[in-house]
Order: structure tokens, then sequence, then C-alpha cells
């Protein structure tokens, strides 16, 4: 299933006071910082993960809309941290993080590798592709409210320490088969397979040649342009 959010730069920036990770890009890459505030979203299921009362909590593909009407889908890291809904969220880069003692700075790599790879950069089909080549099973297929919850456990495991917890994962209702494909789904993307993106390098944009000479009123080419970055 598709979603109506377009993404952001993945690997690009944190948003706010460590609450929201930018998903990965079909926008241009620009030299300002992208900035908005928190609109909407879809809700995956809620899930137990770890200890410490972490339990019941809900996720997420949070709505995040810039101030040009751009409507993007986001994440959340730092658990504890509550996200701002009432004030302007400004993207800073992932160096910036504000807390220096969080497992983000040892594995946003892994996170990286999480946004491109999870949902919705890759569809359903797509991740229920993965999944079953590594061997696990899946309930008919993958909806987007389990795609969504694995995505969202993974970015915790790597963010925050977290572990799924395999004997009450869905805690709010969610079925066995639920259960079963979102443990799968969060398995697929903790496991051997994540080998970490670093930091995405800027979108390059390629024209060859780099010139031609015609005449006045004629066709001029052929050109071949090739880019770096995503393609809407």
């Amino acid at each position: 299933m598709s979603s109506r959010f377009k993404f952001a730069r993945a690997g690009a920036g944190v948003i706010g006071a460590a609450a929201l990770l930018m998903m990965a890009a079909a926008i241009p890459a620009s030299a300002d910082p992208a900035s908005g505030v928190v609109d909407g979203g879809t809700d995956g299921y809620h899930v137990n993960v770890g200890g410490g009362g972490l339990h019941n909590l809900k996720t997420s593909l949070i709505g995040f809309k810039l101030n040009d009407g751009t409507q993007l889908g986001m994440y959340c890291v730092e658990i504890h941290t509550s996200i701002d809904r009432e004030h302007e969220m400004v993207e800073q880069p992932w160096d910036e993080y504000p807390n220096p003692g969080s497992p983000f700075h040892d594995n946003r790599d892994k996170i990286n590798w999480v946004l491109h790879n999870g949902f919705p950069v890759k569809s359903t089909d797509d991740l229920a592709a993965k999944v079953t080549e590594g061997g696990a099973s899946l309930t008919d297929g993958l909806s987007e409210k389990e795609a969504i919850t694995g995505t969202q456990a993974a970015v915790w495991h790597f963010s925050d320490d977290t572990d799924l917890n395999r004997d009450e994962p869905l805690p709010d209702g969610g079925d066995e088969a639920a259960a079963a494909d979102v443990i799968a789904l969060y398995d697929y993307l903790t496991g051997d397979a994540n080998g970490g993106i670093g930091d995405q390098p800027t979108p390059a944009l390629e024209v060859s040649p780099t010139e031609l000479s015609g005449k006045a009123g004629e066709r001029i080419g052929p050109f071949t342009v090739s880019t770096t970055g995503s393609i809407d």
C-alpha cells in the first residue's frame, strides 16, 4: 500500500529536541534546513520494548508539514522525549544530536539503514519479499500497520537500546499473526542484512556531454542526464 507522505532526506537531519527522524529522500536536497510542524500521521500497533516501563508504546509514521506545505513522514527516537506539536521544529545535522550519552551516536549508520530499507521507503510488498527471502514466514503478506510498527521498533532498537518483547510484542489487541509479522520485519531490519549506511552524500547531477553546438532552430543532442539523488 502506498503512503500519502513524501520522504525527506534520509540521514540528513534530526528534527527538534531529539524526537523525530526524517524518512528517506524523494524531495530535492536544499542548502536550507527543513522546518515545519508535526501534523497528523498514520498509526501502527502499540508495542512492548525492553524494561523500565517501556510498555504499550504507540508507534506511528508521524506526519510533518514543511513551511511550504510538503508533507513528510517521520519516526520517533529517544522514547522518553515528548514530541512538541505546538512549535516549529528545524532540521539539524545528525552529528549535533543533543544527548551525548545516547546510543544514537554509535548506531546512527544502522538507523539510517532502517530508514532507507523500512516502510514507507520500501513498500509492504518489497518488505514482505525481503523478510521471506531470509526464511521467515508471514501471514497474508505484510500490512501497512505491521510495517510501521516493525520499522519504528527497529529504529528504537538502535536509538534507545531496546528489544522488542517477543512474548507480548503487541499489547493493544494485535492478534498472533500480526505479532509474528511485526517480529519478522523487526528481525530483518535489525539483523545481519543491516550493514549500516553512512551520512548521505549531497545528490549530484551530471549532464553529458557538457556542451554541443548546432544551427538555430535545429534539435541539439542527445544528452545523458545522471544523478545520485532520487527521482520523483
